[in-house]
């Protein structure tokens, strides 16, 4: 099969995943961003149909490096803000995020190396798959109370599917939640690396000593024969001056890239 053969399978199952995540109703408090005001879900011939928002940042569908998010981020336009009654000082940053790029975005863009866009923040990336564990956004924003099993439904139901189209080499999970909803997608399998504390013949690490390591976790399929994925775990990049020590980068990760 060639290239475009491969990319043409692609955009289709894709797609067809696209409409899967928008009949979803399985979670409360949520909303899928999917679809064009006259009903018709986006064509990726014209235009990178996402099934989050994040996907247009990057919505390479041949990305050998996919970036894993969390959740919901800020979906809310000007009437949005000004029904939800936002703070003065939330809703400034609220808008600040709809022109420019989030604080994450940035972040991420900087570890990759990557020019902040400024003038034009949605312009697709090639060669990456920017996306989030969960589909959906959270109707209040980030105020809805949190509830770990969208991680989990959301893998389940979607991820494992979405990883099977894009089939990257490298996967790098933001945060702890989306690390560990890998393990949620069906019929997958997460091989943790080597020199991960014991103890009484359990495991006894935790996520910041998983990261330290800098050895790739393994991702598979046990239904599948596609090639194992090396699975990265980082701190989310918006608690980075929080939880990364002086000089921490993902350079040992790119060095990995193929």
């Amino acid at each position: 099969m060639t290239d475009e053969e491969k990319l043409e399978q692609k955009r289709q199952q894709f797609n067809e995943l696209i409409k899967d995540v928008s009949k979803c109703q399985i979670c409360r408090h949520l909303y899928a961003p999917l679809g064009c005001p006259d009903g018709e879900y986006l064509d990726h011939y014209s235009h990178p149909g996402y099934i989050n928002e994040w996907n247009l940042q990057a919505c390479d569908l041949m990305a050998s490096c996919m970036i894993l998010g969390q959740d919901f981020g800020l979906l809310m336009d000007e009437e949005k803000i000004q029904k939800n009654g936002l703070s003065p000082r939330a809703a400034l940053q609220v808008s600040k995020n709809i022109q420019f790029l989030s604080t994450t975005d940035k972040n991420v863009r900087t570890l990759l190396h990557i020019d902040h866009p400024e003038k034009t923040p949605d312009a697709p990336l090639e060669h990456y798959f920017f996306t989030n564990t969960a589909c959906c956004y959270r109707q209040r924003g980030n105020t809805t109370e949190y509830n770990a099993s969208w991680y989990t439904m959301c893998a389940h139901q979607f991820l494992g599917r979405l990883i099977r189209i894009i089939q990257p080499k490298v996967i790098i999970a933001l945060g702890k939640e989306a690390f560990n909803a890998l393990s949620c997608c069906p019929n997958a399998v997460l091989a943790y690396p080597e020199g991960i504390p014991f103890s009484g013949g359990r495991e006894n690490h935790v996520f910041r000593d998983l990261i330290n390591l800098k050895k790739p976790s393994q991702l598979s399929f046990e239904d599948s024969d596609l090639p194992s994925i090396d699975v990265y775990p980082v701190f989310h990049p918006s608690m980075m001056k929080l939880n990364q020590p002086a000089g921490y980068n993902w350079d040992y990760i790119l060095d990995a890239l193929p």
